[in-house]
């Protein structure tokens, strides 16, 4: 059976160890290293050159952010899957606007953690669905029942950026939206970007309360 090659990146001792348990536990994933720091992240990945690191988003030092920055930069083959207890949509899209390919909150030990590393090795954008794909789905269906209100302050997408956001909250892998766009990975990757760059810019606060039933 082939293994994914797998770095944690995680400056707790008791998560790091609880989670390179829980792979060990997986005939299909092998941990090749680990690192404490984004520093050391970045060192880690050039010489070991894994399929996926796991990547903690507050480390001391160089942050998770720039971390996975850099490993993209350097090594863009390389997966990296942030995997933390801070789920805030502005994070998230941080995080994935620097090159993640993936965001799983901590917690998702077993099953759910090997789908999502499954996900980004096969080229898919794992968005763990407690923080990141509520919001999608919640506003692919605004979008589709035309259900914005014009004081909400919300993305201004493009129908292709739409199309392919909803092609992420269906699951479907880069490739295959590609498919259905009949455009390339290439442009896909390009559009996701520029929803990630614009989903930055929303003040989420007041998306929260402008969309209560409530708000006057």
């Amino acid at each position: 059976m082939s293994q994914t090659t797998i770095i944690i990146v995680e400056d707790q001792e008791f998560t790091r160890r609880g989670l390179k348990l829980a792979l060990d536990r997986m005939p299909d994933m092998q941990v090749v290293g680990e690192a404490v720091d984004g520093s050391g992240a970045v060192r880690l990945a050039q010489s070991c050159g894994p399929d996926v690191v796991l990547m903690d988003l507050v480390l001391p030092g160089m942050d998770g952010i720039e971390a996975v920055r850099r490993i993209k930069e350097n090594q863009p083959e390389i997966k990296v899957l942030m995997f933390t207890a801070h789920g805030e949509e502005s994070e998230v899209c941080a995080a994935l606007g620097a090159g993640a390919d993936g965001y799983c909150l901590k917690g998702a030990i077993g099953e759910e953690l090997r789908r999502a590393i499954q996900a980004v090795v096969a080229g898919k954008v794992w968005l763990d669905t407690a923080v990141a794909n509520d919001f999608l789905h919640d506003y692919v269906s605004r979008q589709k029942l035309n259900k914005i209100s014009p004081s909400m302050t919300v993305p201004d997408f493009s129908p292709l950026e739409l199309t392919v956001l909803e092609g992420i909250v269906d699951g479907l892998s880069k490739q295959q939206i590609a498919g259905k766009m009949n455009d390339s990975a290439e442009n896909v990757t390009d559009n996701i970007r520029s929803m990630l760059k614009k989903m930055q810019s929303v003040d989420w606060d007041k998306l929260r309360r402008d969309d209560r039933p409530d708000h006057s």
